[in-house]
């Protein structure tokens, strides 16, 4: 007798939590409609964040192209440089000796 009862509080507990989702899945709010809205957000967000990650993955590469190849990106940086600066002007590094 006792099993019974319990086995009928399982399958009463069971059937008001399956009749609570129904309610709150048609009746509510936030229903099916919202939570294909939800779905599709979140296929939006999830392009959006590969097309981020294409692009980071190709900044990733073309850094990694400079770091091999740092003295011919050094040397055309230096000569861009050079080339706005006028005539007779002196230049400083940053260094640790003082200026004079």
């Amino acid at each position: 007798m006792r099993e019974k009862v319990v086995d009928f509080f399982i399958l009463a507990f069971f059937l008001f939590g399956l009749f609570y989702l129904v309610k709150n899945l048609f009746f509510s709010p936030y229903g099916l409609k919202k939570v294909a809205e939800y779905r599709e957000n979140i296929e939006n967000l999830r392009l959006l964040t590969e097309i981020e990650k294409n692009k980071t993955e190709a900044l990733r590469r073309r850094y990694n192209l400079l770091l091999t190849a740092r003295n011919e990106t050094l040397r055309a940086f230096v000569r861009d440089y050079l080339f706005m600066v006028e005539n007779d002007t002196l230049l400083y590094l940053n260094s640790e000796l003082k200026r004079p």
